[in-house]
């Protein structure tokens, strides 16, 4: 098993930042692993709420089965994340830091098979991948042709041309996380 945390700060409320990540549906906006998200049960999303999103892995894309597992709005968000040969779990949690958020990550990953004897490697690799990710909200500015407005809790997304997303601040800090 390899651990990967780290944090951000986002230059957003915390509210704001919280909605625009819970909502697995935005995340190919600022991932660029991720080519599509979907949310496949009903209901506003909660415990519970199940996503279906794919990802380019190996240069091919795989199916990713994410489960919201804890949901505190604003500052908890805990899920799930199966795909062939490994589990990522743990949580995303927000805290208010002035008028901005602090966002930090603490996932488990669980591979199985022989690439197990290389959780060392697969901490290091997870930990620049995830802040590139979360660094990606940031490019996710106004020269992007579909971005979200804010919105009530568990109400739709509104999206229109040419509009800020509301955690499009840029990155100011970020503090790697333990192997």
């Amino acid at each position: 098993m390899a651990r990967v945390s780290g944090s951000i700060i986002i230059d957003r409320p915390v509210e704001a930042v919280f909605d625009a990540v819970a909502d697995q549906t935005n995340e190919p906006r600022y991932n660029p692993s991720m080519t599509s998200s979907h949310q496949v049960t009903a209901g506003p999303i909660g415990v519970g709420t199940h996503f279906l999103a794919t990802i380019i892995s190996r240069g091919k894309p795989a199916d990713v089965d994410i489960e919201v597992t804890d949901f505190e709005r604003p500052h908890v968000l805990g899920s799930r994340s199966v795909m062939a040969g490994s589990t990522v779990v743990g949580q995303i949690r927000l805290n208010p830091l002035g008028p901005g958020t602090r966002f930090s990550w603490d996932w488990d990953v669980q591979v199985g098979g022989p690439a197990r004897l290389l959780a060392p490697l697969i901490g290091v690799i997870g930990r620049r991948q995830e802040h590139a990710i979360w660094a990606g909200l940031r490019r996710d500015s106004p020269a992007s042709a579909v971005v979200a407005k804010s919105r009530p809790h568990g109400s739709p997304w509104v999206f229109e041309a040419g509009t800020d997303i509301d955690v499009s601040a840029p990155v100011l800090v970020m503090e790697p996380g333990i192997v």
